[in-house]
């Protein structure tokens, strides 16, 4: 039986939107994939990581529990803390 060299995926990308994509496809295609995320060097001009979380909330905790990511964890690495609410207008 001969033993393939993983493939590899690339990613490009920038902000919340390569970071999640790269993550979630290294979840789901390891070990046969490696994947790696290349910036644009472009600045991110998509929405802020805070205006993205209000805006996506349930979708971005199934996304959290699909990669491993515990609320606990997420909120000691990342020095969050909870929002009691948005007041849009």
């Amino acid at each position: 039986m001969s033993h393939a060299s993983p493939r590899q995926i690339v990613v490009v990308g920038e902000g919340i939107a390569g970071t999640m994509a790269a993550a979630m496809l290294a979840r789901a295609l390891a070990p046969r994939f490696t994947v790696h995320l290349v910036a644009t060097g472009r600045e991110d001009d998509s929405t802020g990581l805070r205006e993205a979380a209000d805006l996506a909330r349930p979708e971005l905790r199934r996304l959290h529990d699909s990669l491993g990511i515990g609320e606990e964890q997420l909120l000691q690495a990342t020095g969050g803390t909870y929002s009691l609410g948005t007041a849009w207008s």
